[in-house]
């Protein structure tokens, strides 16, 4: 059985993100504990980096199975799906890396701002965002 589409408790997994939010909805109705989705064990690690850079985030649509790569991935912030318009969150993220202290990605590389949740939230395209 293999982790694109697995099934745990009769619910379809597709990422490593659906197994965290399964577990925790599984855990909640055996125990029947009353948790609130906003307690920051929930809403503060929505993604594997937690850095404050940006960094290289490898998304795929839990609705359409959509892949797509971004070199413009942010702790904790999503892309919208160009298919099916909603907020996915990355299933994978690495630091980005500059070989020998170059920036050799693509800087003509058009970034689509309407679809970045962190773009969306500064007001400007998050590459020009400073580094820490």
């Amino acid at each position: 059985m293999s982790l694109e589409s697995a099934h745990y408790n009769c619910w379809t997994v597709d990422s490593i993100s659906d197994i965290r939010t399964t577990l925790f909805w599984s855990q909640l109705l055996h125990t029947q504990k009353k948790v609130s989705l906003d307690t920051p064990r929930m809403a503060s690690k929505k993604t594997p980096y937690q850095g404050k850079n940006r960094c290289f985030g490898e998304y795929q649509c839990t609705k359409c199975n959509r892949h797509w790569m971004s070199a413009s991935s942010w702790a904790n912030k999503g892309q919208e799906c160009q298919t099916c318009r909603i907020n996915i969150y990355p299933h994978k993220q690495t630091p980005l890396e500059k070989p020998d202290g170059l920036d050799v990605g693509d800087t003509n590389a058009t970034h689509p701002m309407d679809k970045c949740q962190k773009c969306k939230e500064l007001g400007y395209n998050c590459r020009k965002y400073p580094r820490r």
